[in-house]
């Protein structure tokens, strides 16, 4: 069987077009304006990152320690986290964990950004819950800003 050509009326075209439209519309994904979370107990880290994401156009929340970014987590739920591993009291570890098992937070994309060099467990572990593992000290300032990218709404 061959395709049937159907002819509609201009009027008819319109409703259609119109409808069309208003269904790009409703599913039409917005962009995620939630700042970007950065939890890092090194002052000039946070301040390098706070300048990095607010020129790429990203607001953002900062945190000292571990405790803190789960304490602002309670308040807000960022787009995104950017978790250092060695953190005063709780470790990145301990907060990528709290933040897994929360059910209001187990989505938000968590990007590792660590000084320390990882063994193969707790690398193959943290491949499984965040979307990068990055290295301080290397080439990482693309690479982060292309993991947010693909991991939040941009619009």
């Amino acid at each position: 069987m061959g395709a049937k050509m159907i002819a509609f009326d201009q009027e008819a075209q319109d409703k259609i077009r119109a409808g069309v439209s208003k269904l790009a519309k409703a599913v039409r994904v917005q962009p995620d304006r939630r700042p970007i979370m950065v939890a890092d107990d090194e002052p000039m880290a946070r301040e390098l990152l706070g300048a990095i994401l607010q020129e790429a156009g990203h607001s953002t929340i900062m945190a000292a320690s571990g405790e803190e970014a789960l304490s602002l987590m309670e308040k807000a739920v960022p787009a995104a986290l950017i978790l250092d591993l060695m953190l005063p009291g709780m470790s990145g570890f301990d907060v990528l964990s709290r933040v897994r098992e929360h059910p209001e937070w187990n989505e938000v994309p968590v990007i590792v950004l660590t000084g320390i060099e990882l063994n193969r467990g707790d690398a193959d572990k943290l491949k499984q819950t965040t979307v990068a593992i990055l290295r301080k000290g290397q080439s990482w300032k693309q690479p982060l800003l292309g993991a947010l990218r693909k991991s939040i709404r941009q619009g």
